[in-house]
C-alpha cells in the first residue's frame, strides 16, 4: 500500500515506535521484499509523479529494500479518515490521474487453490500423494502456469504472474500410500518374477520328459494323465504372477489373472481326482470312464469335468464385478 504525505499518525507498537511518513511522501505499509515480485511498482509510482526531486530508482530502492515496521493499522486508519472527506478526499483525486482500466483490473488478483494427485507406483512400492496449485477460473491480466509434472522427483512449481505480482507455488509431497500392485523394478517384484519364470521353465522341462518317456514301463505305470494335469495347473498358477506383478491393475488384467488362478488351482488339486477316476475305471464301468474307451477319450472327459468348474466360477466372478469401476 502506497500513501502520500498527509498528517502523520502515531501509535504505540512494542517499543512505542513513533509512526510518521517518510519525507519522500510515500510509505511502505507492508514489507515488500523484492522488486521482481511486484513488477509494476515503478509504473504505479510514476503515475502519481512522486519524484520529490530525486531519481525514481533511488526512491524505488529505498522502499523495496529498506526495513519496515508494523504499519498495518496506519494504512487502514488513513484510508478510513480520508474517505470521510467526500469530494475533498485525496484518494479520489489520485484516481483522476489513473487510467480506469489500470485501476479496475490491474489491482485485481485471484488466489490459486490446492489440488491433489496420486502419483504412479515407485520402485519402493509407495505412491506419493502430491499437492500442487491450480487456478479456479481465468482473469484478464493474470497468467498462471500450472505444474505439468507434479510427480517429478525434482523441485517443481506452479507460477502466478500478473501486473503487480509474480509468485511461485511449490509442489509438495503431503503423504505416501502403499501401491495396489508390486512394482516390477522393485526387489520384491524382481524376486517374484524370477521365481515364477524359473518354476515355469522347470514345469515345461518336466512336461517334456513325461512326453519323451511316455512309452517306458515306469512312466506308463505312473499315470501320465495325473502328472500332465498336475503340471498344467502349476504352470497356470505361476503364469498368473506374470500378469499381476509389475503392472497397474485393469479390468482385463484382473480377468486374466482370476482365470489363470481359477484354472490353476482346479487343475492342480483336480489331478488327485483324475487319479481316483482312473482307479475307479479299472474296477467299475461308468459313463465317464468306460473300460472300452481309449486313454485319450478318458482324459478328455476328465479334463472337461475339471474345466467346467473354473468356467462356472469365472462367470460368477464376472457377474459380480461387472458394475465395479477399476482403480
Amino acid at each position: 500500500m502506497l500513501l502520500p504525505h498527509f498528517e502523520p499518525e502515531c501509535f504505540d507498537v512494542k517499543e512505542n515506535f513513533a509512526c510518521d511518513y517518510p519525507e519522500e511522501g510515500l510509505i511502505k505499509a507492508y514489507n515488500v521484499q523484492t522488486g521482481e515480485k511486484y513488477p509494476d511498482f515503478a509504473e504505479f509510482v510514476s503515475f502519481f509523479g512522486f519524484n520529490g526531486g530525486r531519481d525514481q530508482e533511488d526512491i524505488m530502492a529505498r522502499f523495496l529494500y529498506g526495513s519496515s515496521k508494523d504499519w498495518n493499522n496506519v494504512t487502514c486508519n488513513w484510508i478510513k479518515e480520508d474517505i470521510r472527506k467526500g469530494q475533498d478526499s485525496l484518494f479520489s483525486k489520485w484516481k483522476q490521474f489513473l487510467d480506469s482500466k489500470f485501476v479496475g483490473e490491474s489491482w485485481q488478483g485471484i488466489d490459486p487453490v490446492s489440488a491433489f494427485t496420486l502419483c504412479e507406483c515407485g520402485v519402493d512400492n509407495k505412491q506419493k500423494i502430491v499437492r500442487y496449485f491450480t487456478l479456479p477460473n481465468s482473469l484478464e491480466g493474470v497468467t498462471f502456469l500450472e505444474d505439468d509434472q507434479p510427480c517429478s522427483d525434482k523441485v517443481s512449481f506452479s507460477t502466478y504472474s500478473s501486473r503487480w505480482q509474480n509468485q511461485d507455488y511449490e509442489t509438495q509431497v503431503v503423504d505416501t500410500t502403499g501401491c495396489h500392485f508390486v512394482h516390477r523394478d522393485s526387489d520384491k517384484g524382481r524376486g517374484i518374477l524370477l521365481i515364477a519364470l524359473v518354476s515355469m521353465l522347470i514345469i515345461l522341462g518336466l512336461g517334456f520328459l513325461i512326453y519323451y518317456y511316455r512309452e517306458t514301463q515306469i512312466m506308463y505305470a505312473s499315470s501320465q494323465r495325473t502328472m500332465a494335469v498336475f503340471l498344467t495347473g502349476a504352470f497356470f498358477l505361476n503364469a498368473s504372477y506374470l500378469v499381476y506383478v509389475g503392472y497397474s491393475p485393469t479390468r482385463g488384467r484382473c480377468f486374466i489373472r482370476i482365470a489363470l488362478l481359477t484354472f490353476g488351482v482346479t487343475l492342480f488339486t483336480g489331478s488327485l481326482l483324475i487319479k481316483q477316476f482312473y482307479l475307479y475305471g479299472l474296477f467299475y464301468a461308468s459313463p465317464f470312464n468306460s473300460r472300452n474307451a481309449t486313454r485319450t477319450a478318458i482324459l478328455k472327459r476328465q479334463i472337461l469335468i475339471l474345466t467346467t468348474i473354473p468356467v462356472i466360477l469365472i462367470i460368477c466372478w464376472s457377474a459380480l464385478v461387472s458394475n465395479l469401476t477399476p482403480r
